[in-house]
């Protein structure tokens, strides 16, 4: 009678330990192998960016026309050998450490040092008694400039998911074309901004520029350059 009892109970039991040591592989496989892999994939494309322009009540800008609303777009239009100051945002979508951030600009059908724009120093808006531009002549031991006119800010930092991250730059256009912005985290990985950014340099600035908030984007928002300054 004992030896029948035993029977189902040591088959349950084998059964539950089987369950329980796949269980342990399946979630060490996760935590070892997958989540890893998908937080790498995740920080090669970590944010969405945008370039902001500012309300009328938040500082004056030369290179567009403003109104009572902040504008958000991909595409920026601006004149040819002028001086700006404009600023770009990025959102999360993961946390993750950076030892350094750069970003600059590439000709879209080849690459030439001569004509595109040239970042010339880093802006802090939220900063308003203190230092709050930064370049590489005032900060030389954490601004620099690399011979691909690539601007870099080597400053170990914390990113967080979900929170905006405003940054301003000063930069002197060139010659007209069209340039992608690339915007690059250097870190666990190296990650850059999920969608593309673009600047037209016009000698007679007149592409409008196109908001991509959503309430914006179905009324058929339009930003309207300024001209050349």
């Amino acid at each position: 009678m004992a030896n029948v009892l035993e029977g189902p109970w040591a088959i349950g039991g084998a059964i539950a330990a089987i369950i329980g040591a796949v269980g342990v592989i399946v979630s060490g496989g996760y935590e070892f192998l997958i989540r890893p892999y998908w937080r790498r994939k995740r920080l090669k494309r970590p944010c969405k960016a945008c370039f902001l322009i500012a309300a009328l009540d938040q500082r004056k800008i030369s290179y567009a026309e403003q109104d009572a609303h902040e504008h958000y777009v991909e595409e920026l239009t601006l004149a040819s050998n002028s001086e700006y100051e404009i600023d770009f945002m990025y959102i999360p979508s993961v946390t993750f450490n950076v030892s350094e951030i750069y970003f600059g600009f590439n000709k879209q059908d080849y690459k030439d040092l001569n004509t595109k724009p040239i970042i010339k120093s880093f802006c802090n808006r939220f900063i308003e008694r203190g230092t709050n531009e930064e370049s590489p002549e005032t900060h030389p031991d954490t601004n620099f400039a690399d011979h691909h006119k690539f601007y870099h800010i080597r400053k170990p930092k914390n990113i967080t998911r979900r929170e905006p991250y405003c940054v301003g730059i000063k930069i002197q256009t060139r010659k007209a074309g069209l340039y992608e912005f690339n915007l690059v985290f250097s870190g666990e990985e190296t990650g850059y901004s999920k969608n593309k950014l673009l600047v037209r340099v016009e000698d007679n600035p007149t592409t409008r520029m196109r908001c991509v908030l959503p309430q914006h984007r179905w009324t058929g928002c339009f930003v309207q350059p300024a001209g050349k300054t």
